[in-house]
């Protein structure tokens, strides 16, 4: 899924995490704001996550760093 580049704003969705069979999510050079939620980490088989160029803040959660894709 790629939405980057849209002059997005606001917080990434929560219920991102729902689309659990997405391989590649890129955001990149939106105006999102806020922290990367968790539940990013319930898409399993994630295997390119591209957040750059936004004004997110926080810690990058535990559980992205458990993704491998696969």
């Amino acid at each position: 899924m790629n939405i980057a580049g849209n002059e997005l704003s606001g917080s990434i969705p929560e219920d991102l995490g729902r689309f659990q069979s997405l391989k590649i999510l890129s955001l990149a050079g939106n105006k999102l704001s806020r922290s990367i939620p968790p539940t990013i980490g319930d898409m399993t088989v994630l295997e390119v996550l591209e957040l750059s160029s936004n004004v997110l803040s926080g810690q990058i959660p535990f559980q992205i760093g458990q993704l491998g894709g696969e």
